[in-house]
């Protein structure tokens, strides 16, 4: 290529997207309703904006999944766009040590297709495990099969006796244990005879069918996400809105495939941590609903995604929020 060809397709590139954001302080206007937990340091929040220069990916956030080092993915529950991205840390201030969110940086975004070229609706959680990676949609009693490039979606395994009805669906999957089981959690669906604290849930190992389980939920609002930690114990996320309150949750079951050896009797979780704003503190906090756990600097930390459902229509509605969160126990 000449030097002019070079300098000409160097001027008319488009430049690469970029994530504005701005500090956001969730944790100092949101009240802990039992306190902060010894097990949990709050490391800051940012309000992300829309990537810039990429009106396709404007939100809807619905899941959240660590790559590896401060590199993560999220799927928008609209048009199966997904967004790839790093996170910058700083040394958090205190005699505690550890790590603080700082800032937060464009990586890379795609769209998941299913077999006919049609773009996937309503994503809202995803796991892998190897080379397997699964994904839950809304409405849908399938959990569908994702390639490595993310590029396209063919439903795998149908969980038996599910039929979720408009807006609901599995909306935590994780794996208890490094080689399975798969724990799926209904984000709405109760189990028959049984009220809010439970939800439906099924544990699949890859070369089994499906096995359903009554989940016993620690917090009575909707588990919308799920990760393991290094232990291999499992952290629920919960949201719940009422009447311009917000509220979120962390629980926590003990991990292993011990653990989640009998389905007749699972685990009992713990709650750990209970955030919510209201009228007095408006958009402190905001719609979570993914949350993955990583390691840096020998340190565990969880990191939570806010959906957007309705900023891109209506701006200042709902923001994206990024919520990081130090696990000291």
């Amino acid at each position: 290529m000449s030097l002019v060809l070079l300098l000409a397709a160097t001027l008319t590139a488009a430049p690469a997207p970029t994530l504005p954001f701005e500090p956001w302080p969730a944790a100092e206007q949101a009240r802990a309703l039992d306190g902060w937990p010894e097990s949990l340091r709050y490391a800051g929040t940012l309000w992300v904006k829309p990537p810039t220069g990429l009106n396709t990916h404007q939100g809807g956030w619905s899941t959240l999944q660590h790559l590896g080092g401060l590199r993560f993915q999220s799927f928008s529950d609209r048009h199966g766009h997904w967004l790839s991205f790093d996170l910058r840390l700083t040394d958090a201030a205190g005699a505690q040590g550890g790590a603080e969110l700082s800032a937060v940086d464009y990586h890379a975004h795609g769209q998941l297709l299913g077999s006919e070229g049609e773009p996937v609706e309503d994503v809202e959680s995803i796991a892998q495990i190897g080379e397997l990676l699964l994904a839950g949609r809304d409405g849908e009693p399938w959990l569908y099969q994702l390639d490595r490039r993310r590029q396209v979606a063919v439903p795998r395994l149908e969980l038996p006796g599910y039929r979720p009805k408009a807006n609901d669906g599995v909306e935590a999957l994780v794996f208890v244990h490094g080689f399975g089981p798969l724990l799926a959690v209904s984000e709405k669906t109760r189990p028959q005879g049984l009220g809010k604290d439970h939800r439906q849930a099924w544990l699949w190992h890859p070369d089994r069918e499906p096995v359903p389980l009554a989940l016993p939920l620690p917090q009575p609002y909707p588990p919308v996400d799920a990760t393991r930690l290094p232990d291999d114990s499992v952290i629920l996320l919960h949201r719940h809105f009422h009447q311009g309150t917000t509220t979120i949750g962390l629980s926590r079951y003990p991990g292993g495939p011990e653990a989640w050896s009998n389905p007749k009797r699972p685990p009992l979780g713990e709650a750990l941590l209970t955030l919510r704003s209201d009228w007095l503190t408006p958009g402190a906090l905001d719609n979570f609903e993914g949350i993955a756990a990583f390691t840096h600097e020998d340190r565990t930390y969880l990191l939570l995604i806010a959906d957007n459902n309705f900023d891109w229509q209506i701006p200042g509605m709902q923001r994206t929020l990024l919520m990081l969160l130090e696990w000291t126990k």
